[in-house]
């Protein structure tokens, strides 16, 4: 089950390459300077509405972990070069 869907994935993966800073050579990420132009209403409320999903997967996260519920170390090797 994915917690995002598939045009929110989008917009992240396009805020990954906006934050990405092609001056420095290691390929540290922008996160200091703000946007060219003002974050219109649309987007402002999909930044909400995933800062709202990620949370509630953290508190999932946190609890499956205290619950000692922790993935395999080979599923975790497969999510990592999945991503």
């Amino acid at each position: 089950m994915r917690i995002f869907t598939k045009k929110e994935r989008a917009y992240l993966e396009k805020l990954v390459c906006r934050n990405l800073d092609s001056d420095k050579p290691n390929g540290e990420v922008n996160t200091r300077n703000g946007l060219d132009k003002p974050m219109e209403q649309k987007e402002r409320s999909n930044r909400s509405r995933i800062v709202n999903k990620s949370m509630n997967a953290i508190h999932d996260l946190v609890l499956a972990e205290q619950a000692g519920i922790i993935p395999s170390k080979k599923y975790m090797e497969k999510l990592i070069d999945y991503i």
